[in-house]
């Protein structure tokens, strides 16, 4: 009730969908877990080391700070492997990439960072490709790390997962 005029002033304004393309991270069809244990499918689909099908990228129970790349995995991109199409020419482009999972129930609940070099993601994350050179990887940092986004994201989600939906809604200027 507090920001009721904050965000009656940014209503007419562009939202992140109007700028971006967002998609969830790839899906493989093997579970990593099942009833809260280990498959071993985990050791088939990650690598730490480079090898033919797998691109880098972040793994599944990643965590990292606004701004801050967590420590890479090689995942797997082989089509045996995936659910839905990986997309690998997309993974190369620049784009930020953020948790899909409130990161709190509290009002912070994005972590965003940008990605420069191409990185894929599991799919417990979310990944912003601009469509013009109005925003980059940074600037799309920046806006999901921002108390605007995080507070838009808080005031109108549940206290567990961040939808593309409502990302798609956030107001940019």
């Amino acid at each position: 009730p507090e920001l009721a005029d904050v965000w009656r002033f940014l209503q007419n304004h562009s939202t992140l969908g109007d700028h971006t393309t967002i998609g969830r991270g790839i899906e493989w069809n093997k579970p990593l877990t099942m009833r809260g244990k280990e498959t071993g499918n985990r050791q088939i689909l990650v690598k730490e080391k480079p090898a033919p099908g797998y691109i880098r990228g972040i793994p599944p129970r990643s965590t990292f700070n606004v701004f801050e790349v967590p420590q890479l995995a090689y995942l797997s991109i082989r089509a045996e492997d995936q659910r839905v199409n990986a997309r690998p020419d997309e993974w190369s482009k620049p784009k930020a990439i953020l948790n899909k999972s409130a990161r709190s129930r509290g009002a912070w609940r994005l972590a965003a960072f940008p990605d420069t070099e191409g990185v894929t993601c599991y799919q417990t994350f979310i990944a912003v490709w601009p469509k013009t050179n109005r925003y980059d990887e940074w600037l799309l940092a920046a806006i999901l790390n921002s108390p605007v986004a995080n507070e838009f994201v808080a005031s109108r989600e549940g206290k567990t997962d961040v939808t593309i939906g409502i990302l798609e809604a956030i107001p940019v200027l």
